[in-house]
């Protein structure tokens, strides 16, 4: 073989075999560069998993506090109809003694029927309060049932980000005069309309002027019950308002 053939044997060789292990080379540095390791990709979900359980966990502490808040706002408010039972239990013996003046009174009315008649009226009239104040202070709790889920649902918005603050003055608007009407209610449940009948010329007058005392006395809590019920409906309007957002579930893998 000549010298000439031999140089031109190499470097053939050189150029066919050198750019090659250059380029394996440069291909391998390329995959390690772009390519994560299997420890890599584990810490990767590892810290992902790590935020969505804190994420989760912050949730729940949230769910748990507003659990508390209503079930300590449900002891805070005081039961009406409770609150009804004493205050008559009260008022009876309050009026014990006038309650026995009016039946003295009653005995010495010479006319029968117009002592009947005083006496279905008085009954009436006892009746009557008690009827109202009840069908009200039903109506009072039923309001605070509502807005205690209003109030829920406002703070599952505020949660995800949503601005409640006209929602939850609705709702303070409203609790603040269903306090009212429930004070009004409780009030009225302890009132005792009894008779004058001490005088029996002036019978007519003064029976008159009892029935329209708790006629007047009637109109200003139903007055209070309805513009509480317009409350409860303007937060009701407020929270339906509110555009709740979906939060985003997040899939990982190895779950």
């Amino acid at each position: 073989m000549s010298f000439t053939r031999l140089m031109s044997n190499i470097v053939i060789f050189i150029f066919l075999f050198f750019p090659l292990k250059v380029w394996a080379e440069e291909s391998s540095n390329s995959v390690n560069t772009v390519v994560p390791t299997k420890n890599e990709e584990q810490q990767e979900v590892t810290v992902t998993k790590t935020d969505t359980n804190k994420s989760r966990e912050e949730s729940e502490k949230l769910k748990m506090e507003r659990k508390e808040g209503l079930e300590k706002l449900k002891i805070e408010r005081k039961n009406i109809k409770e609150e009804i039972k004493t205050r008559r239990i009260e008022v009876k013996e309050q009026f014990k003694e006038k309650r026995e003046e009016f039946k003295a009174h009653l005995a010495e009315i010479k006319d029968a029927r117009k002592q009947k008649i005083v006496e279905k009226l008085d009954t009436k009239l006892s009746t009557a309060n008690t009827n109202h104040t009840n069908r009200w202070a039903e109506a009072i709790e039923k309001m605070e049932e509502i807005l205690s889920k209003l109030t829920e649902k406002v703070n599952q918005a505020k949660e995800q980000g949503t601005d409640t603050s006209s929602a939850e003055t609705s709702i303070q608007n409203a609790q603040a005069a269903i306090d009212q009407a429930k004070t009004a209610v409780t009030a009225q449940a302890g009132k005792e309309y009894i008779l004058n009948i001490s005088d029996e010329q002036i019978l007519k007058n003064t029976v008159g002027s009892t029935v329209s005392e708790m006629r007047l006395d009637l109109q200003l809590v139903h007055k209070l019950v309805i513009e509480a019920k317009q409350k409860v409906v303007e937060a009701a309007v407020a929270v339906r308002q509110l555009k709740l957002s979906t939060p985003t579930k997040t899939i990982l893998n190895n779950e």
